[in-house]
């Protein structure tokens, strides 16, 4: 998994966790998440392009989950962040190895490679937060 797909796992679990009843600061948010506030505006731009958060500025604005976080994957964050998502091994991914006909070790790289993405796909942001949810 690539650092901004952890970083942005992280932003998603603070956006669900957190006690505000509205929206976050990008600082705050940054602090609370243990990020490095350039790379966080960076992938709230990614995760606002997506739909996933809503950005607003102003005094009042702040960033905040657009959806419940029983809805919000984790294999949804990391691949808004990284179209690749989290891949075992090259020959896994889309247009990977040339030899897969004839490899002996694609077969069970793929079974788990699939069982990954479903593994990602059924764990929600609210299973981090204890079924809490902001909405």
């Amino acid at each position: 998994m690539t650092r901004e797909a952890d970083y942005a796992i992280r932003t998603m679990v603070c956006l669900a966790a957190g006690p505000e009843a509205g929206a976050i600061s990008s600082a705050a948010l940054a602090r609370r998440a243990r990020i490095p506030y350039r790379f966080l505006r960076k992938i709230v731009g990614k995760l606002a392009a997506a739909g996933l958060i809503e950005t607003q500025r102003g005094r009042q604005g702040g960033i905040r989950l657009l959806e419940s976080p029983s809805r919000i994957s984790v294999l949804r964050i990391v691949t808004t962040v990284d179209p690749k998502g989290t891949r075992i091994n090259a020959c896994t991914s889309s247009g990977g190895c040339l030899r897969r006909v004839e490899c002996p070790t694609y077969p069970p790289l793929r079974r788990l490679q699939e069982r990954l993405d479903r593994g990602l796909a059924k764990l929600t942001l609210d299973k981090f937060v204890g079924g809490r949810s902001v909405k």
